[in-house]
């Protein structure tokens, strides 16, 4: 087969990014429960990270308002996942990245942010165990601030944040049309919880959206990469009941 055949294949992805998405849904057995559990293993994205959604989303937004234009410099604040999609994106469509870090972060992700061409610059010298995330933020407003060819994509304060989960809440909708009850999800920024919830609340105004912060994940004994649990309807039960067994006090 000729490769511009190949190349016109359905399935086959022009590059890593377009890897994003369609991650599977995996049930889980409830013994005691007369539920069927589901996850939403959005550890198949590319590099296991979810946030590749809304990198993505953030700088296809600021390509169309004109605010990041070719060959420009991307700047942000991340401890890790965050920058990867960023690194990742850079590195594809010739921009320059710059990720504002500290050590708290995972230095296998800061090597693999630096193999893709990233620009590290530490706000602390290793020396504290505080987060340095105020911090971080100040550096990177300065920055680009100070380099006209820079844009800060502030995750924590982007609207393309949460609408990069626009897609992860249509792949539910396609899988289960509206035979869910609930929506569990990790709260961090709160970009991909609340932009999946939105979408759904639009076609589901009487699902229960519950957020988790990290702190509290081992109290639901799920694994701390799976960020998404989506329960089936029941009609066997009176949906308060079912909740109430599902999420106690």
């Amino acid at each position: 087969m000729e490769y511009k055949q190949i190349q016109r294949q359905r399935n086959l992805a022009s590059c890593y990014t377009k890897t994003v998405g369609q991650t599977p849904l995996m049930k889980i057995v409830c013994p005691g429960y007369d539920t069927t559990l589901l996850l939403k293993l959005e550890s198949f994205n590319p590099m296991g990270n979810m946030k590749f959604r809304m990198a993505i989303s953030m700088v296809e937004a600021a390509e169309a308002s004109g605010d990041l234009k070719p060959g420009g410099r991307i700047v942000e604040s991340t401890s890790g996942n965050t920058g990867l999609g960023l690194a990742t994106i850079a590195a594809e469509r010739g921009y320059r990245f710059t990720a504002i870090v500290d050590h708290h972060a995972a230095q296998d992700k800061l090597r693999v942010m630096q193999a893709l061409g990233a620009e590290l610059i530490f706000v602390d010298d290793g020396e504290t165990d505080d987060l340095s995330t105020a911090a971080r933020e100040e550096l990177a407003e300065k920055i680009a601030a100070a380099d006209p060819e820079a844009f800060w994509t502030e995750q924590h304060n982007n609207p393309a944040n949460s609408t990069g989960y626009t897609a992860l809440a249509y792949e539910l909708m396609e899988v289960l049309g509206s035979e869910m009850d609930a929506l569990v999800g990790a709260v961090g920024t709160g970009g991909s919880l609340c932009g999946t919830a939105q979408v759904l609340k639009g076609a589901l105004p009487d699902l229960f959206v519950f957020g988790s912060r990290a702190g509290r994940l081992d109290s639901l004994r799920w694994p701390r990469r799976v960020l998404f649990s989506v329960r089936y309807r029941n009609t066997s039960r009176s949906r308060n009941r079912k909740m109430r067994r599902l999420f106690p006090d």
